[in-house]
């Protein structure tokens, strides 16, 4: 279940990287 949820989160936060350029490049990874 908890691999799930990391996947969502992933792509939760791919989507915000990708709509808005933010310094994320500590998040990644």
């Amino acid at each position: 279940m908890i691999s799930e949820n990391f996947e969502k989160l992933f792509l939760e936060a791919k989507k915000v990287r990708d709509k808005a350029h933010v310094p994320y490049s500590q998040f990644k990874v």
